[in-house]
């Protein structure tokens, strides 16, 4: 069984949170993505061990131009980033009629899980 996918489209969604994962982990641990296929979804995880994120920002994370701020107390690590990348992965795997969550603690880090159905 496939699922259809634009590929190009969900390839901009794994770098945007391989991207985000890298810029918020934990440079002695690594980003560490999986995926697999059940009969009713695809689902593919993008972990890493950094700064928590704060329960109350979980949802905030995902809309348009928003950034955790720094452990120094800056507007975000890269000066590059403006708060897109997690906002545009949501929309296009919305688009897909599939979901984009995140989990983060102590335990696991922070995980952000897509599920894309079949």
């Amino acid at each position: 069984m496939h699922a259809l996918l634009d590929r190009h489209r969900m390839q901009q969604v794994l770098s945007n949170l391989l991207n985000n994962a890298a810029q918020y982990r934990d440079e002695r641990a690594p980003v560490i993505m999986t995926a697999t296929g059940g009969a009713d979804a695809v689902t593919v995880t993008v972990q890493n061990y950094g700064r928590l994120i704060p329960p109350e920002a979980r949802q905030a994370i995902f809309d348009p131009l928003v950034r955790l701020p720094s452990d120094d107390g800056g507007n975000g690590r890269s000066p590059r980033s403006i708060g897109l990348g997690l906002f545009i992965a949501r929309e296009i795997t919305a688009g897909h009629g599939g979901t984009l969550e995140v989990e983060s603690d102590a335990e696991r880090g922070t995980v952000f899980t897509v599920r894309i159905p079949r």
